[in-house]
């Protein structure tokens, strides 16, 4: 298991493995990366897109297991880690809206600069949105939690996955509609990756061999590909996109290989990574222009242009997030340790 304070290199490679499955998921999105424009069964770029993203999916869902996982025993409250994320969505967005004006030979807008730096207005970040709510209620959700037993606790998480990930799965009138995208299915995560931390070693999926893990994850995206003729299984809170993920957090979580320095340097430019490529005034200039996806749009080629994109973006995704350390160090960092009230950590 893993011991407080460090960054186990299994976690931190699931991280930059999660971290390639977003970008796969926004290269072959028409409105982010451009790859795929028409997607109509039964053509290859149908097929692709609904094959691929069997395996994406689960992957992202991943962030939030690990976030459950390592944040379980938080006790404090602290609007800190709120604040930081708030100004690097505004530092990236701000970045964005400038080159966007610069590339497209744009006028200055007040009203759009405004929703580039604080873009929760206009419908945008919902990931860094949710991920925030999810901090903010993580002690008070930690306090409940950890005063469960272990049976209280997989009672709980049942009633929980019944109601909003299977209830929705089967084409039922879910209590919430949202496809996994708002905080429910978030907390849903969370749980389950404080479950995994609590009791891990007793449930059944750590008891597992790691292949069978692999297979497990393997044969819900394929379950996922399968019932997309159907229907669409591609929201979040998918029952199939919830085992999937749970499969593969737990094989990296039963992977124990010490810590990696050059992993662990890697994977701490994650979120610098999704701003950098998935902004809406630059991700097309940056994947469809730049990168060359306008080149293979709707082509086979897509299967191996998508690797140098994966690369060039986590490198490009890598320096920035050094440049914006080192300008937040001496700025933004300092600011914030100033704000008392941001810094109080309040016991719950």
């Amino acid at each position: 298991m893993v011991k407080e304070g460090q960054r186990e290199s299994n976690f931190e490679l699931l991280r930059i493995l999660s971290m390639c499955g977003i970008i796969v998921a926004h290269y072959i999105n028409s409105e982010i990366g451009g790859a795929v424009q028409e997607a109509v069964f039964p053509n290859f770029s149908w097929l692709y897109v609904h094959f691929i993203s069997g395996f994406c999916m689960p992957l992202v869902n991943c962030f939030v297991l690990i976030s459950g996982f390592f944040m379980i025993s938080k006790k404090t409250f602290s609007l800190r880690k709120t604040a930081d994320l708030l100004c690097i969505t505004a530092f990236y967005g701000g970045i964005s809206y400038f080159i966007s004006i610069a590339a497209q030979s744009n006028t200055w807008n007040i009203r759009e600069f405004v929703y580039a730096v604080i873009p929760f207005w206009k419908g945008a970040r919902w990931f860094v949105e949710t991920y925030i709510i999810l901090i903010l209620l993580a002690p008070f959700l930690n306090k409940a939690l950890c005063s469960l037993n272990k049976k209280a606790y997989e009672l709980l998480l049942a009633i929980q996955i019944l109601i909003f990930s299977v209830w929705y799965s089967v084409g039922l009138s879910a209590p919430v509609l949202d496809d996994g995208y708002g905080i429910i299915n978030f907390i849903t995560l969370y749980m389950i990756g404080g479950y995994l931390k609590r009791y891990g070693g007793e449930s059944w999926l750590y008891r597992q061999k790691k292949w069978k893990l692999l297979l497990i994850y393997v044969g819900m995206a394929v379950v996922t590909f399968l019932m997309s003729y159907f229907t669409n299984p591609y929201g979040y809170a998918y029952i199939t996109n919830i085992v999937g993920a749970a499969a593969i957090f737990t094989f990296f979580a039963k992977w124990d290989i010490g810590r990696i320095r050059w992993i662990n340097g890697i994977s701490k430019a994650a979120f610098d990574v999704y701003f950098v490529h998935s902004d809406k005034n630059t991700s097309l200039l940056l994947m469809y222009e730049l990168l060359g996806a306008k080149f293979i749009v709707d082509t086979p080629w897509i299967m191996l242009h998508v690797i140098p994109v994966i690369l060039i973006v986590w490198l490009l995704g890598f320096c920035t997030f050094k440049v914006r350390k080192k300008l937040f160090r001496l700025s933004v960092d300092k600011l914030l340790d100033k704000v008392r009230f941001l810094n109080r950590e309040i016991e719950i």
